[in-house]
């Protein structure tokens, strides 16, 4: 029935392949769990017995996103007469959620791998190059690899705009390109590449382990430190800021927006994000906004 669902749902519902995956690998817990598992077995002392079976290879917020595809497939069999045990929709998990740090860099560390001496044309230049791109852009990776020469106009004595319709969101983003941004550009424009894109973007796990190895150039130093929880039990979990990826360089733009004062609202236009609450770990992350938490409170003890 789980094959039939998937197999229906995603060509009614245009799934993508990577949505269709999820809901296959949900089905592979299933089996893994209990390979004879029926409808009528999901009770609340199994669904307890699935929860701890789930955090031996899994934290919290993977478990909770397995548990609403579970939801949905369960209500897409109960909606088609499948004897599915009432008790699991009273069914309700308190999870505690991990707390993960803003991954960003700061102006300086940002300005230490504009300014590395790399060898022009190679592979590290162009790996800059595109995560710098994302820096001043907040293009995700399948934008900046979707990027064509059509979605930059030149408007007025050298300065460019942009409008792309982004891929993840069907977000139209028409913004002009900042200083850096433009030189990045200007130094591909004449370049021709298949269809029509701006970058020679490579694979975005070869682009994710060639950033690693530019943070490692970059020599940045310290951690990023998450808990995350199985169940009621946490871990903390360390990561070397040397370790870049394609999302680092959002979160930069963000918080570097921010920190310069700029409203969360039109922040949000830019980078897509339909829900601004999405955005607000953001805010406790911009060394402004906790500098001004300081302030307020030396100032009012100041005699």
């Amino acid at each position: 029935m789980f094959d039939k669902y998937i197999e229906t749902r995603s060509e009614t519902r245009r799934w993508s392949k990577e949505y269709r995956e999820m809901f296959a690998r949900t089905r592979q817990s299933l089996k893994a769990f209990n390979a004879d598992i029926r409808f009528t077995d999901f009770s609340t002392e199994t669904m307890n017995k699935y929860l701890s079976h789930l955090s031996e290879t899994m934290y919290n917020d993977k478990i909770v996103k397995v548990l609403s595809m579970l939801k949905e497939f369960l209500k897409y069999a109960s909606q088609k007469n499948y004897p599915v045990n009432k008790e699991f929709f009273e069914y309700e998990a308190t999870l505690p959620q991990s707390r993960k740090a803003v991954r960003y860099l700061t102006t300086d560390e940002l300005k230490t791998i504009i300014n590395l001496e790399l060898e022009e044309g190679g592979s590290m230049d162009m790996t800059r190059d595109f995560f710098v791109f994302q820096c001043f852009t907040a293009l995700r990776y399948s934008d900046i690899k979707q990027l064509k020469h059509d979605n930059i106009r030149e408007v007025e004595g050298g300065k460019y705009e942009i409008d792309i319709l982004t891929k993840k969101d069907k977000d139209r983003i028409p913004f002009p390109l900042s200083k850096v941004a433009t030189r990045i550009y200007e130094k591909y424009k004449d370049n021709l590449y298949d269809n029509g894109v701006v970058f020679p973007v490579i694979s975005n796990q070869k682009y994710n382990d060639h950033l690693k190895e530019l943070g490692k150039l970059a020599q940045l130093q310290g951690e990023w430190i998450d808990y995350q929880y199985k169940l009621d039990k946490v871990e903390e979990i360390k990561t070397p800021k040397a370790d870049l990826t394609s999302h680092t360089a959002r979160r930069t733009f963000v918080v570097t927006a921010l920190n310069e004062g700029v409203e969360l609202d039109l922040i949000a236009q830019i980078t897509s994000h339909s829900d601004v609450e999405v955005m607000r770990p953001y805010i406790a992350s911009t060394r402004k906004g906790k500098q001004k938490v300081v302030d307020a409170l030396d100032n009012a003890t100041q005699e």
